[in-house]
């Protein structure tokens, strides 16, 4: 199995987290972002699907962890992680 290993451990109750594990994604990963309000929770829900996590985990992320994670994350997602236009530079 595949993981990301974190920069910033995260902790949420009483279990800590180093690395989130990835594998390839199924229908019902997707299906997990049905069960939450907004779109950026969306993207987080799928993601803790895919690792198998609570969604606080996801949430609690440092910007450069959930990039990393985003980025190690995208090849297992057959396609729907893909974007065709780029994001405007700020």
């Amino acid at each position: 199995m595949n993981t990301y290993k974190l920069q910033s451990p995260v902790t949420v109750g009483e279990k800590t987290y180093t690395e989130l594990p990835l594998r390839k994604a199924k229908a019902k990963d997707l299906v997990a972002g049905d069960l939450v309000k907004g779109d950026t929770r969306k993207g987080f829900a799928l993601y803790a699907s895919l690792a198998g996590v609570p969604l606080a985990v996801i949430e609690e992320l440092d910007l450069d962890d959930l990039t990393g994670f985003s980025a190690a994350a995208a090849p297992f997602l057959g396609g729907f992680g893909s974007t065709k236009e780029e994001a405007p530079s700020p």
